[in-house]
């Protein structure tokens, strides 16, 4: 293998650029490690080797860097666990790599068609309840939606080694609370269902997310978020304000159990693009940008806790710092190729409501004081390698696998073997497919959602729904 070279991308914390590092390996052992378009501005980088270990990365937080990003800067000294490790044949480094999109692909697959199937044969069979026993209707769709999220937290430990760190204080899902976090990527919602079950005190929950209006449309996944009552927001105050009211006001009074409503105030995810305008706003508003967050927009937040107060249905506001020390999956496309991350970090604060001001000026100053705080947090994880704050010795370990959630995962997987090969082809099954897709299609292209439903008919009952969906139905201006 003299002479050999192989190429490595580069992840850097951020996760925001793709420099590549070269290596040159002779007789098995690497002599020289060339890293190409890196700058001073991405901190605190991490090499994997071609393995994907912790036991090869490169640590290169103390090189010396230039700001030109078209030199070649050389690594003299190699960690000796790399070292000392034979390094793969660049075939064997391809294999890896399809190998991990492969994987990536199955995950994807298996946790759409969980959404998939667990609409059509759990969740669609329970709407006559809507009309019959709503109190029964909510129990249910609450109960099987946290179970299902027990089959997706079950999925990335067991079958692909995620592995979940959570410190801080405890959520206590018998009160009503809500939860404030950054939004790294575009997929956080699937690893905070990991965050809240390793968290939660007892070890249930209830929560209900702030969405944007589009997800309502995507089929199985936003058909059962509706059934779920989670928030849908359109980016207009003038209709989110009525909405958001309705809602929050509806589950304060008819809740099936406690509930915890989740809110990213950042209001999208972090990327190129959006830290741009992110960093543009903070210039113009006289703040310091940021690293790894966006700035958080203050206007929903101020007013679902203002509302939440309002209705005596505030226990608590949690306030969660998410963070992924190595891969990064941007996205749902990402993930399908491959990208999981190996840890998934999570801090936890809790504040008392009486903690929060009572003006909207106040809120405003209190949220961007939480993010200052996040900010110095993820500064320490990713640029000085630093684990966040642990109030015990056992929040430095990973979280344990429950006993149950091998239960779960068999439970889950028998249940799509199942469908997919037994209900699915049948003639009622492909008839019910339709019949209810065709439904929510309806529902939600010409209301406001199934979630809107139940509270006109809590409010005016069948007859007086119909009229009020009627006359209210979403207009373009909306």
């Amino acid at each position: 293998m003299a002479g050999t070279k192989w190429n490595q991308p580069i992840s850097p914390n951020n996760g925001l650029a793709s420099p590549s590092l070269e290596v040159e390996e002779e007789d098995g052992e690497v002599v020289k490690a060339t890293i190409f378009g890196w700058t001073k501005t991405h901190s605190a980088p991490v090499v994997h080797g071609p393995n994907g270990n912790d036991d090869d990365a490169l640590h290169l937080s103390k090189l010396r860097l230039c700001d030109n990003p078209s030199e070649t800067y050389h690594v003299p000294n190699i960690i000796p666990s790399l070292r000392k490790r034979s390094l793969p044949h660049p075939i064997l480094v391809g294999m890896n790599e399809r190998l991990k999109q492969a994987k990536g692909l199955v995950y994807c697959t298996l946790w759409y068609l969980s959404i998939m199937v667990g609409y059509y044969f759990l969740y669609a069979p329970l709407l006559p309840l809507l009309i019959i026993n709503r109190k029964w209707y909510r129990r249910a769709t609450d109960v099987l939606y946290t179970i299902w999220e027990s089959f997706n937290v079950s999925l990335l430990e067991i079958v692909y080694g995620v592995r979940f760190f959570v410190s801080g204080d405890a959520i206590c899902s018998n009160e009503n609370s809500l939860i404030i976090l950054n939004h790294r990527t575009r997929v956080d919602w699937n690893f905070l269902w990991g965050v809240l079950l390793h968290s939660s005190v007892p070890q249930s929950h209830n929560a209900k997310l702030v969405l944007k209006q589009e997800v309502k449309q995507i089929p199985g996944v936003g058909w059962t978020m509706q059934m779920a009552r989670f928030l849908y927001i359109t980016r207009k105050w003038q209709t989110d304000e009525i909405k958001m009211g309705q809602m929050l006001d509806h589950l304060s009074a008819h809740s099936s159990a406690p509930f915890q409503l989740v809110l990213f105030p950042e209001g999208t995810n972090l990327t190129k693009e959006t830290k741009a305008k992110s960093d543009q706003f903070a210039i113009k508003n006289q703040q310091e940008p940021f690293a790894y967050l966006l700035h958080p927009r203050t206007t929903g937040f101020s007013f679902l806790a203002s509302r939440l107060r309002e209705n005596q249905s505030l226990n608590a506001i949690y306030d969660l710092t998410m963070a992924y020390p190595d891969e990064v999956p941007e996205d749902e496309r990402s993930m399908a190729q491959g990208v999981m991350p190996r840890e998934v970090h999570c801090h936890i604060k809790r504040y008392k409501p009486n903690d929060l001001p009572t003006t909207l000026l106040g809120l405003d100053k209190w949220l961007q004081e939480r993010w200052n705080e996040k900010e110095q947090l993820l500064e320490k994880l990713y640029e000085q390698r630093l684990s966040f704050p642990a109030y015990s010795s056992q929040q430095t370990m990973p979280q344990p696998v429950l006993p149950f959630q091998y239960l779960t995962l068999i439970a889950w997987l028998v249940f799509l073997y199942q469908c997919v090969f037994h209900w699915i082809p049948s003639f009622w099954g492909f008839t019910w497919i339709v019949l209810s897709s065709a439904l929510m299609v309806v529902i939600s292209r010409f209301t406001y959602g199934m979630q809107e439903i139940e509270i006109q008919l809590e409010k005016h009952g069948l007859f007086g729904m119909l009229y009020q969906c009627w006359f209210s139905l979403p207009r373009k201006s909306d």
